[in-house]
């Protein structure tokens, strides 16, 4: 589309030379051949003009649909990386939960380990396995510390998800609002261009016709809904299965788009301002934890 767009501005100069009364024959010849070439029709250097003003017209609205659409795209994938940020709260409850499943199993182990100690009269095996169960109720005590946090960050999100929608919904609105008047500007123009250099190549054309070939580009572009959490994840359980395997296997399944999504196809030039609201929704959950620790400290 770019090498188009130069082809036309190239063709504009060429039936500009044309105008020069000046210009000798031989020129005159060599500038229809080159825009014979190009593919258009011999005429008067106005009906020249027109046609490339045309086609110029055509290729301005492939361009705008070819936006359009890299905008579609680039928002959708904003919106996906909005949710799965959302969402990895709620992952990390289950990994909180499943490393609190792995401290009780150990702590089970030790305490066992002990009675077998105890029983044996072996006092090496007896120490080694009170040193084993200290440190086997410290990662219980760590594991529920974090049980407790990921719950506190998953009862978080509704009013946190709303906030960040929302202000999704706005940045997105905005780029979507300010494509729409850049595009109606850009077709009023090429209208009345198109009517001016109609009447001097006497070809009238109506406006009406004229806004049909500059192109009336309409992006319907969705917004991000609201996103819903469940805060107390359940896991399903199949037969002879236990707690800890029943989170290792529905662990595994639960991949997150974004591992595999890739960005869209598109230019820079094409591409809309980066939505900027999973970044900075990142940030603040941040500091509202730093905030909550502060407080727990002070308290």
């Amino acid at each position: 589309m770019e090498n188009e767009s130069a082809d036309t501005s190239d063709a504009l100069g060429l039936a500009e030379k044309l105008k020069d009364p000046k210009i000798k024959g031989r020129v005159k010849r060599a500038i229809k051949q080159q825009l014979d070439d190009m593919g258009y029709q011999r005429g008067s250097p106005e009906k020249y003009e027109l046609q490339i003003k045309e086609k110029k017209a055509a290729a301005e609205v492939a361009i705008a649909l070819e936006k359009q659409a890299s905008m579609a795209r680039e928002q959708e994938f904003q919106r996906k990386t909005l949710e799965n940020d959302l969402k990895r709260q709620q992952i990390a409850l289950y990994d909180a939960q499943g490393y609190q499943l792995a401290a009780q199993k150990s702590k089970l182990e030790a305490d066992a380990a002990l009675k077998i100690a105890i029983a044996k009269k072996d006092p090496v095996a007896i120490e080694t396995a009170k040193t084993g169960v200290e440190l086997a109720d410290k990662e219980v005590n760590l594991s529920s510390m974090r049980v407790a946090s990921a719950i506190a960050n998953v009862n978080d999100q509704p009013e946190i998800a709303s906030d960040a929608t929302l202000e999704q919904k706005v940045t997105q609105g905005t780029e979507n609002q300010n494509f729409q008047a850049g595009e109606k500007r850009r077709e009023r123009k090429t209208a009345l261009d198109l009517v001016e250099t109609g009447e001097k190549a006497h070809r009238p054309m109506s406006l009406t016709t004229a806004e049909d070939k500059a192109g009336r580009v309409n992006p319907v572009l969705a917004f991000p809904k609201s996103f819903e959490s469940n805060p107390m994840p359940n896991l399903d359980l199949k037969p002879g299965e236990n707690l800890f395997e029943g989170y290792q296997r529905q662990r595994e399944g639960m991949k997150l788009p974004s591992q595999s999504a890739k960005f869209p196809t598109s230019t820079i030039a094409d591409m809309p301002p980066m939505d900027k609201t999973a970044q900075r929704w990142r940030s603040h959950f941040a500091t509202r934890q730093h905030t909550k620790k502060l407080d727990c400290a002070n308290s």
